[in-house]
């Protein structure tokens, strides 16, 4: 093979990789805007289908690492520093009022943690690596953002977070009587 071939093969294979990657990113990006505009529309996000069930107890490996989300009205955020939502979502969580203790899962490289958490709201507790990967997966929680109500150790509710609103919507749900079910979040009521 002359110089000039292997050049040409070479130039060939970056640009077909190159193509795969733009190709992959758009599909996702189509996923995105397509909920998201399903949900501008009125329609109704899907429900929380990772994590843990409703009213299941909190697994007794999350409850020795982080004994404090036994204990009374608790919520556990999962972000991903490389997650664009998340990226997107954090700063808006400020506006959010919540009394209760959240406790906010980093995992994933220190560097591209720290400029997300730099952007969460200071009263929010933040564990990282390597704890925070094994509590996301002891409670199977997968997708990014996502929140998870505890009530003393016990599932209450959970939602994909879309926007800050619907964080907002898991804390004031603690005033409806009854089962919710609100743009994604699910909630057993009142307590």
């Amino acid at each position: 093979m002359t110089p000039i071939e292997v050049v040409a093969l070479v130039v060939a294979c970056v640009w077909l990789a190159a193509l795969t990657l733009v190709v992959l990113l758009l599909v996702r990006q189509l996923g995105l805007v397509t909920l998201r505009l399903d949900l501008v529309g009125g329609g109704q996000a899907p429900m929380p289908a990772d994590g843990p069930e409703i009213g299941e107890a909190l697994p007794a490996e999350v409850a020795d690492r982080l004994p404090e989300l036994s204990r009374g009205r608790q919520f556990v955020l999962l972000i991903s520093p490389t997650c664009v939502p998340c990226h997107e979502i954090a700063p808006q969580l400020a506006a959010v009022a919540v009394s209760d203790r959240v406790t906010t899962l980093v995992p994933g490289r220190q560097e591209l943690a720290d400029e997300l958490t730099a952007k969460l709201p200071p009263t929010y507790q933040v564990v990282r690596d390597p704890v925070a990967a094994e509590v996301a997966r002891t409670l199977q929680l997968e997708r990014t953002p996502s929140a998870v109500e505890l009530r003393d150790g016990v599932v209450s509710g959970k939602a994909y977070l879309y926007k800050a609103s619907d964080l907002q919507q898991l804390v004031d749900a603690d005033s409806r009587p009854t089962d919710v079910d609100i743009v994604g979040l699910t909630t057993t009521g009142g307590g």
